[in-house]
């Protein structure tokens, strides 16, 4: 899907009609709720005692415009180690790359990989799986090395560790897809038709003064081979043969996450559109309206992270509110202004804080610039493998429920129904015996043991 402006984005998301328009409310107060703290497993005491959400790596989609396949990958990542129907001892991470080559094989979509639905990228990946970013890693490091010879990307930023499905992403859609403003929401960025340029603008690019460093300090030739290796794929718009040749190991039944197939159907929330709501009635004016919709999505966020097994929220907004707080970026009939920065985030948390209510936003381009602007961040403490040190990572900011319901216009999560939720139960009760009945007779074997052999 080549978008090149912002008003065909708008377009698709006010034409896109919701699964459904209202929800009964349950628990609406902002009492504090942080999903990071919470334990992913019901077999918390005995199977995964200290891993939580704020375990998930701090994702940064750097110079492109894939915000919905890195948030995508949260949610069902969430769901599959907090609700999942496999307990899995192994932390594997999904990986937004692959998760955005899946969503354009499966809605046949074209060489950019700019843009997409949350919606419909969970719904291709219930299809084709997910595979776990340290395995889309190795593939892109071996492709590489391959392919030029040894290369491999060093660190960009304060502490980060560029993996290398960031780099190679960096290195292509990076490319194809250009920020044409400063950064700040995914709107801004436009895409190169592949099939027009040449290594010359290729190459004019990475050697830009604005380009990050690990591209620009590159040698041409390598540049060179870089670009030749991948070119030929986007130009075929192939990406049945990109999974196939670079993504090989993901291929590999041992390597696909397919905890997919009895995850609920992500949701959507939108609510009713102006035009809409005058010809029912339920509104008179533009300022009804409005106040109407936030009205809505505040309700449906806190009823969402006020429930006993809360769900990430996925959540289109204008995404340069962050840098600019109190701005209005949506008019009053709910349509993003030119200055909105389109943008995909996830909501994990929410707390009252000098009476008012705010959200915990978890981004895709972390920025210290946001967190000086909104009301702070949290953070964990990482591990750099190079330097042998550690350093603190942002993790989420904290950020003024007004300014999100003043530039919001989509929700989207991963929710059970009521039969769905029953199911749900019934199988983690059955884990649950099993794990104490295994755990009985292995603890009775071992105490035979001593007793035979002694201490």
């Amino acid at each position: 899907m080549k978008v090149k402006n912002l008003f065909f984005v708008i377009l698709v998301l006010l034409t896109y009609r919701p699964l459904f328009a209202q929800q009964n409310k349950g628990d609406t107060s902002c009492r504090y709720r942080n999903l990071m703290e919470d334990n992913w497993l019901r077999l918390r005491n005995q199977a995964r005692q200290t891993k939580r959400f704020i375990d998930m790596p701090a994702y940064d989609q750097g110079k492109t415009g894939l915000c919905y396949a890195y948030s995508s990958v949260q949610l069902v990542d969430y769901w599959r180690q907090s609700r999942g129907f496999m307990p899995d001892e192994r932390i594997a991470y999904s990986s937004p790359i692959y998760m955005a080559m899946g969503y354009k094989i499966a809605w046949k979509q074209s060489s950019s990989l700019n843009i997409g639905f949350m919606l419909y990228a969970i719904n291709a990946m219930k299809k084709y799986g997910l595979c776990p970013r340290e395995v889309v890693n190795q593939d892109v490091k071996e492709f590489l090395g391959k392919e030029i010879g040894g290369f491999r990307p060093t660190g960009t930023g304060t502490g980060a560790i560029t993996g290398e499905d960031i780099a190679f992403i960096q290195l292509t859609q990076g490319f194809l897809i250009q920020p044409s403003e400063t950064r700040g929401g995914d709107e801004i960025f436009y895409a190169i038709d592949p099939k027009r340029v040449s290594f010359k603008d290729y190459l004019e690019w990475a050697k830009s003064p604005q380009q990050i460093s690990f591209i620009k300090n590159l040698d041409e030739k390598i540049l060179r081979k870089i670009y030749d290796a991948f070119m030929p794929y986007f130009v075929r718009e192939d990406y049945v043969g990109f999974i196939k040749d670079v993504l090989k190991s993901c291929q590999e039944k041992k390597n696909q996450i397919k905890y997919l197939d009895q995850m609920p159907r992500p949701r959507i929330f939108e609510g009713q559109t102006f035009e809409q709501a005058i010809s029912s009635g339920m509104v008179k004016d533009e300022d009804d309206y409005f106040r109407n919709r936030k009205n809505h999505f505040r309700d449906m966020i806190r009823t969402l992270l006020n429930r006993k097994n809360a769900p990430a929220i996925g959540f289109n907004y204008c995404g340069n509110v962050l840098k600019n707080p109190g701005a209005l970026m949506i008019d009053k009939t709910g349509k993003p202004l030119a200055n909105c920065g389109v943008h995909i985030s996830v909501l994990v948390g929410k707390r009252e804080s000098n009476g008012k209510c705010q959200y915990l936003l978890k981004n895709t381009w972390n920025d210290p610039a946001v967190c000086k602007k909104q009301n702070g961040c949290i953070y964990r403490e990482a591990f750099d493998p190079n330097t042998k040190a550690t350093y603190q990572e942002e993790m989420g900011a904290w950020v003024n429920e007004e300014d999100i319901l003043n530039n919001i216009y989509g929700l989207t999560y991963i929710y059970p129904s009521t039969k769905e939720e029953k199911e749900i139960e019934e199988h983690w009760r059955r884990i649950e015996e099993k794990y104490i009945q295994s755990q009985e007779v292995f603890l009775k074997s071992l105490e035979k043991t001593r007793k035979e052999k002694g201490p």
